[in-house]
Order: C-alpha cells, then sequence, then structure tokens
C-alpha cells in the first residue's frame, strides 16, 4: 500500500520546502550552516607555542574527556622516527597531549613505540 505522488504535487511540495529553509536563513543569527550545526572534528590553530596550542585545540574539539574517559589505559603511538623536522610530531605536542590524558584520568598512558631520547 503505497501512495503515489504526482509531479506536480512534488514540485509544489518541494517548492515550499525550499521557501521555508530559505526564509529560515534570512533570520538574523541563522545560517544554513547553524541549521545543523555538529561539533567540529577538526582544531587548527597558529602559532609558535605548540605546547599551548594543542590545549587549545583539544578544548575546542570538546576537550581530552571526551576521548579519554577516566580510568581507562591509553596507547600513545609518537610519530618520532624521522630526522627531518616537519615529518614528526614536535615533542611540546607530546607532552601536552600526555599531561592532559593524565588530567582527564587514565589509568595507564603506554607509549607503544620505542622513542629515541634525543627526540625529548
Amino acid at each position: 500500500m503505497s501512495k503515489k505522488i504526482t509531479r506536480r504535487k512534488f514540485i509544489a511540495k518541494s517548492g515550499k520546502a525550499g521557501i521555508a529553509i530559505a526564509g529560515a536563513v534570512s533570520l538574523p543569527g541563522l545560517t544554513s550552516c547553524s541549521l545543523f550545526k555538529e561539533p567540529p572534528d577538526i582544531a587548527v590553530l597558529q602559532g609558535e607555542n605548540y605546547f599551548q596550542n594543542t590545549f587549545e585545540a583539544i578544548e575546542l574539539l570538546g576537550g581530552m574527556e571526551k576521548f579519554v574517559p577516566k580510568g581507562s589505559k591509553v596507547g600513545l603511538l609518537i610519530n618520532s622516527d624521522f630526522e627531518v623536522f616537519g615529518t614528526y610530531v614536535n615533542p611540546d605536542i607530546s607532552i601536552a597531549a600526555v599531561k592532559m590524558m593524565v588530567d582527564a584520568g587514565a589509568a595507564e598512558i603506554t607509549c607503544l613505540q620505542v622513542v629515541k631520547d634525543e627526540y625529548w
């Protein structure tokens, strides 16, 4: 038992929906993006203070508690096995991540890759 819709009814309903959306977008403070706003899944910051920028970026994403529940075991894979600057994670970023995991209540943090002493 299916309802059939004529082409005329489809066009009329689609037009009404389009007008409703256009009207909603024209309201002050309401944009098409804010209609379906979800928390961001990427954060971009600029600057030379990698430690502080890491904190701010994770806060923009909802905080470390969103990723590391209290009492959890965390495996950390630091991309540090390269000699060319820019191809590995800055040590300040790694240290900030570990500090935030500890502050979030991680029970255990394990480094999954051997990190050379000269990295730090």
